[in-house]
């Protein structure tokens, strides 16, 4: 039973490094406030919400590779669970290895990654929900 989690994490970082859109949306669900923030392009409408991630992701997948996902200490507990992951992120030619803690959801018997943050944005992420100024580095 701990396992599924696991799983589940694993096949999401797996498309992450394949470049995946649809995969990754797929896996993952929306929190309310991302849904709402985003409904004024979609009138949320779900098969609009898709479209829009999915080429946000894609763009994203066009700037920044991810390689060599390590599924870290996982913990379940009832409906939720936690994996920690370490991945490679390489933004702009440059290698930096981010590690992320992704939160999931039992939905209707699935795990689903809880997509109510930008994973591994501490490597150069893209902006995504509410972007930011990239902040001088030390």
């Amino acid at each position: 039973k701990g396992k599924a989690p696991i799983v589940a994490t694993q096949k999401f970082v797996e498309a992450l490094v394949a470049g995946d859109a649809n995969t990754v949306y797929d896996m993952c669900i929306f929190p309310d406030n991302i849904k709402t923030a985003l409904s004024a392009q979609t009138g949320g409408d779900d098969a609009k919400l898709k479209t829009l991630v999915v080429q946000g992701l894609q763009g994203m997948f066009g700037t920044m590779k991810f390689k060599d996902p390590k599924i870290g200490e996982s913990t379940a507990d009832g409906e939720t669970a936690s994996v920690k992951v370490t991945i490679t992120v390489e933004s702009m030619g440059t290698p930096k290895e981010a590690t992320d803690t992704i939160t999931l959801k039992q939905v209707n018997g699935v795990w689903k990654i809880n997509a109510d943050k930008n994973f591994f944005s501490g490597a150069g992420g893209g902006g995504g929900s509410g972007g930011g100024s990239g902040g001088s580095g030390g």
